[in-house]
């Protein structure tokens, strides 16, 4: 791993991922690439603090943000041997969660991953006040774009695909208006097939589903005890940078975010680097994890190609 990739690294260092700064907002930015040459990723995705950000800025990015009315203090972590994230806040009135999941499980002997990102807001005590926004931008113009609301969903018109966000919330909520949470709600932002089936149980059977599958990928990694839940998480931080298709590994799933303050390093990383690359199959290879390896050809990539690769590539100039 790269010095300074801090973004990821951050992820990777604490097995929970606690995060015991305050934080007053959890959100997701989904923004659309497809303006880029030669680029139709769909959303990029940011899960992080967005304190502050729901203030009422015209010139701002996209935004979908759940918080509290009274900047209550929360901390994140991910659920135990998971890439479920759990915010947790405190509020003057009482304590609330938000689960931010991507489905991800075996359905008819093949991986489920529809482009779908599922948020849970769910009430543990007293009767914590909510606000939820969302108000995404067409890409880099931030241009507002068109929306066409139904009973229980709002469609946005000008992306490059479908962009819909299904929810058992009041639709007059999705401003940044102030509620009471007094029961589990949930919502859906997916990008290209819309959800048409109820969704309070396609949320919990996809959210069960994905824990389960996460925790089976775990269990089948062979990881010695020292150190255990720390290269657990990192294992999982790691499998989240690998593309389905075609097995290729992303430096990092971020783009235009510094590495650190001031640093100026800003470039996107949305890219398979050959040396990063080798160095994560060496890794999940060394925790047991050799499907992660496996092309659809059947050929299994040998440990001794990989380690020569990464010893050529490490001791190079070029």
């Amino acid at each position: 791993m790269s010095p300074g990739r801090s973004h990821r690294k951050a992820v990777m260092s604490d097995p929970d991922a606690q995060v015991t700064q305050v934080l007053t907002n959890v959100g997701l930015a989904a923004v659309d690439t497809s303006g880029i040459p030669g680029e139709n990723l769909g959303p990029l995705v940011v899960v992080a603090d967005y304190a502050n950000a729901n203030n009422a800025v015209a010139d701002h990015y996209d935004r979908f943000l759940v918080g509290t009315v009274d900047d209550g203090p929360g901390t994140q972590r991910y659920l135990e041997n998971t890439n479920v994230l759990e915010t947790r806040f405190q509020g003057e009135n009482g304590t609330f969660r938000v689960l931010d999941f991507a489905p991800r499980f075996l359905l008819h002997d093949r991986v489920f991953r529809p482009t779908q990102l599922f948020r849970v807001v769910e009430p543990i005590a007293g009767a914590p006040q909510v606000r939820v926004l969302c108000d995404p931008r067409l890409g880099w113009s931030k241009g507002v774009p068109g929306s066409l609301t139904g009973s229980n969903h709002v469609a946005f018109d000008g992306f490059a695909s479908p962009l819909r966000l299904t929810t058992d919330i009041p639709l007059a909520y999705l401003g940044g208006q102030p509620f009471t949470l007094t029961e589990r709600r949930h919502m859906a932002l997916t990008w290209g097939a819309p959800i048409e089936e109820p969704l309070l149980p396609l949320c919990d059977r996809f959210l069960g589903e994905t824990i389960r599958y996460w925790q089976r990928w775990v269990k089948h990694c062979n990881i010695p005890p020292l150190y255990q839940p720390e290269v657990i998480r990192s294992a999982l931080a790691l499998k989240l940078h690998c593309f389905e298709d075609t097995g290729a590994i992303v430096a990092s799933m971020t783009t235009s975010i510094p590495e650190s303050p001031g640093s100026g390093r800003t470039w996107d990383y949305r890219y398979c680097w050959l040396r990063d690359a080798t160095l994560t199959l060496l890794a999940l290879m060394n925790a047991g994890s050799c499907a992660t390896t496996q092309p659809k050809s059947g050929i299994l990539i040998p440990r001794q190609w990989i380690s020569q690769a990464s010893c050529s590539l490490i001791g190079s100039n070029v």
